[in-house]
């Protein structure tokens, strides 16, 4: 059932903002989240902070700044996961 929930929702969703923010919005959150936890439910309650932080500030940036919002999204999304690589390599 959840299955079939997420490819619903993946469907839907990249009909409305795009392929590009979709597989961005799935991907990046994890491997970012998969860096800084210790344990998986640590991981998932990250995976959403990460993911409502990067939406948030992509838009509010994209606003202010008159970009577009996808990718001013995906980017901050890149530079998130880089600076948890970063504190990852930092922390061992």
């Amino acid at each position: 059932m959840l299955s079939i929930l997420t490819a619903l929702v993946i469907s839907a969703a990249i009909k409305i903002v795009g392929a590009l923010l979709v597989s961005a919005l799935l991907t990046i959150p994890a491997a970012c989240s998969l860096a800084l936890s210790r344990s998986f439910k640590q991981a998932v309650i990250l995976v959403v902070i990460i993911g409502e932080i990067a939406v948030l500030t992509g838009l509010w940036m994209a606003g202010i700044w008159n970009l577009a919002p996808g990718g001013t999204v995906v980017m901050l999304l890149i530079g998130i996961l880089a600076m948890s690589l970063m504190t990852r390599a930092f922390r061992v």
